[in-house]
């Protein structure tokens, strides 16, 4: 198993993890410092993959660093007190779920290009529901009780693809 591989499996079961914290306990009852420390470990797991992916393949990496260096300065802001609440991004939340399904459903269609079709399917699936309940959240104000359930589910099933993605990508070549 390659470091790649292995790296891509831990970010896979730390987004399934959040996912389910999201869906169990919803934004308003998960701590703010509870937030800061999975979205610190969850942006270095991401980072620490960049880096071996850019390692492996030498391709450049700028693009996919902001990701995991915005989840750790959210995580700082919110471990230390008074800077940041979960309360105070979660407008900032709802549009960046909506700019996180977009890239799904991008990346699902290089993915199908790609002949992966069963994982380009499931990512713009996911992006497109992610789409339309960010906009459901927003517009809609009876969905916003079970509108953090449903993104976990979501996320936590992205988490899967992720992992899914992992063993498929070596088995082909």
């Amino acid at each position: 198993m390659t470091k790649q591989k292995i790296f891509t499996i831990i970010e896979g079961a730390i987004i399934i993890a959040l996912g389910i914290l999201i869906a169990i306990y919803g934004p308003e009852s998960v701590l703010d410092m509870y937030a800061g420390i999975v979205c610190i470990v969850l942006g270095a797991a991401i980072l620490i993959a960049d880096i071996v992916t850019y390692a492996n393949n030498k391709t450049l990496m700028l693009p996919s660093v902001v990701l995991p260096f915005v989840l750790i300065s959210i995580g700082i802001g919110l471990v230390i007190n008074g800077y940041l609440s979960l309360s105070a991004i979660f407008g900032f939340l709802i549009f960046a779920l909506i700019g996180i399904g977009v890239a799904l459903m991008i990346c699902g269609g290089y993915l199908i290009s790609k002949k992966s079709v069963v994982l380009g399917v499931g990512e713009i699936v996911i992006g497109a529901l992610l789409v339309v309940f960010s906009f459901l959240y927003l517009f809609v104000p009876e969905f916003k009780n079970a509108f953090w359930i449903i993104v976990g589910i979501l996320v936590a099933l992205s988490g899967v693809l992720f992992i899914i993605g992992a063993f498929l990508d070596k088995k082909k070549k």
